[in-house]
């Protein structure tokens, strides 16, 4: 029988697979996990994000930085949710013209 835990690696084993990664690849980004982060464990698996460009494997838990799991190295992540600048523009121009049809009527 496995666990949940091996059930979830398994599933997250495939996703790296269908996104590009390759085994050996994967076995060194995991190698990498457990060395650095020893909170990673089959029984623990702390809130975080797994990112990968095709090649490498990356861990992400805070908003910004990435750590591509074989070197450690750190790298900035910046999304930015093309929705919410819509929004927040569509507001903006939404008040500019209420201030200007007030003005007007002044």
């Amino acid at each position: 029988m496995y666990s949940f835990s091996d059930v979830v690696i398994l599933r997250v084993i495939k996703k790296l697979l269908d996104n590009g990664v390759s085994v050996a690849g994967m076995r060194s980004a995991f190698a990498g996990l457990r060395r650095r982060h020893p909170e990673f464990s089959s029984t623990s698996l702390p809130g975080a994000l797994l990112v990968t460009d095709g090649r490498r494997v990356f861990l992400k838990r805070s908003r910004d930085v990435l750590e591509e799991l074989t070197s450690g190295q750190l790298a900035f992540a910046f999304v930015v949710e093309l929705g919410a600048v819509r929004r927040y523009l569509t507001a903006r121009i939404g008040s500019v013209r209420s201030a200007q049809k007030r003005e007007v009527r002044a």
